[in-house]
């Protein structure tokens, strides 16, 4: 009895925990796991100390609470502890190496680097995903798109009602049906028409969702070039405008001396002029 109550205890406490604490989370899972093995932990050692009798479930189910409690508060004490170390950890490392250009680049994914060489080669990145994904297509993809086609439009349905209805009206008014009323065979047959269509719609549907993500992933290719040269044009303009400050600086600078060698002759006439 008093394992359930620690069990229930536990699991109380993981879920209020839960929803309601605060710090490094692991998930509702984590917190009621963690919660179980205090909850069991302090009913033990109430239990293995003897200092209540077993039949005291009050004792039991205060202990297990405490058990869980503590358990929770000392593991998100220990996570938070070793995030702020690691967090340190990081920071002292980048203090000491400065970052280079190779170590932007290692950082780099396989994706980005591809992308990088083509900016570096003014090679295009856009292009048409659909036409090459349907030269990697193969005879049974194909003819999956073309069974999940056929069996999502309203030829086919009108066709299998059709169908249906044939095969029903023909049994039913024969006087030699082959598959008489109440349609055995009919009913085997619509069944393994969907056990055999709904794979192959599965499979068209897989093959979908991997061109969805072709499709995001040549997305993410270009926009990432296009942020790459806009960056690249930034950085051009830049460098424009910092080299005409420059002109401008000494064009300013040959306007004043010049100003100054003006003003040196008018004085040097008017002292020549002052005497006479």
């Amino acid at each position: 009895m008093n394992i359930w109550i620690w069990l229930i205890c536990g699991l109380v406490a993981g879920a209020f925990t839960s929803r309601v604490a605060r710090g490094p989370q692991w998930g509702a899972g984590g917190d009621v796991a963690l919660g179980l093995f205090g909850a069991a932990l302090g009913g033990w050692l109430l239990h293995a100390t003897r200092l209540v009798p077993a039949s005291h479930l009050l004792a039991h189910a205060a202990a297990a609470a405490a058990g869980a409690a503590c358990a929770l508060v000392a593991m998100r004490a220990v996570v938070s502890l070793a995030l702020r170390a690691r967090a340190v950890a990081v920071r002292a490392r980048d203090a000491e190496s400065a970052p280079t250009l190779e170590a932007h680049v290692a950082r780099l994914g396989d994706h980005e680097r591809h992308i990088l060489g083509r900016l570096l080669r003014r090679e295009r990145v856009a292009r048409d995903p659909n036409v090459a994904f349907e030269q990697q297509q193969t005879l049974g993809q194909r003819v999956a798109d073309r069974v999940a086609s056929f069996g999502g439009s309203w030829s086919f349905l009108g066709l299998f009602a059709a169908v249906m209805i044939m095969w029903m009206a023909y049994n039913a008014e024969s006087p030699l049906p082959f598959d008489p009323f109440p349609f055995i065979l009919l009913n085997l047959v619509l069944s393994c028409l969907a056990a055999i269509q709904a794979p192959v719609i599965m499979m068209s549907q897989n093959r979908m969702a991997a061109k969805d993500r072709s499709d995001a992933r040549h997305d993410y290719e270009v926009n990432l070039k296009a942020e790459m040269e806009i960056m690249e044009l930034h950085t051009k303009v830049d460098e424009l405008v910092a080299d005409r400050w420059k002109e401008l600086l000494a064009i300013q600078e040959r306007q004043i001396a010049a100003l100054e060698r003006i003003e040196a002759r008018i004085a040097a006439r008017e002292r020549t002029a002052g005497p006479s």
